[in-house]
């Protein structure tokens, strides 16, 4: 059964997203990882596919992949826990926290759909504190406290 969550800026919510066969994409784009120096989020959310059904957005930081905590993970090991997920993906998000129009959270080009990494104008010098919203700061203080929601709460 659908679970359609779609939550205000800033909440956290749990998004179950389930498909009949591997085969069918889930619908969005991922971006950002421990590697780029920025939180992961969803970059794009295909029209009319799962990921929109069940309700996830363009600038929704993923905070956890089923039981996986993202804070520190790279963007290879992010895709790789959703391949893992099979058919039943379990994510915590926070809604809209994520400015799109940010420079630092735009891609050089358009990737295909089989790019590996990702470029990001994000130098490493910038300030990651900057890419870093006090939101974020309190969702550290959560997941270190074991505070955030899981898919069966």
């Amino acid at each position: 059964m659908a679970q359609h969550q779609h939550g205000s800026p800033g909440e956290i919510v749990v998004i179950q997203l389930r498909r009949e066969d591997t085969g069918i994409p889930w619908g969005f784009r991922m971006q950002g990882g421990a590697d780029y120096g920025i939180p992961l989020f969803i970059q794009k959310v295909t029209p009319n596919n799962i990921a929109e059904k069940y309700g996830l957005s363009a600038g929704d930081a993923i905070l956890r992949i089923c039981q996986s905590n993202t804070q520190s993970m790279v963007h290879n090991q992010a895709k790789m826990e959703i391949i893992r997920a099979g058919n039943e993906l379990d994510m915590a998000i926070q809604k809209n926290v994520i400015d799109m129009r940010d420079p630092a959270f735009q891609i050089d080009q358009e990737p295909s759909v089989k790019t590996e990494s990702k470029t990001f104008k994000v130098s490493p010098q910038q300030n990651v504190s900057r890419a870093q919203s006090r939101s974020f700061k309190y969702l550290q203080q959560m997941m270190d406290n074991g505070e955030l929601p899981s898919a069966g709460k």
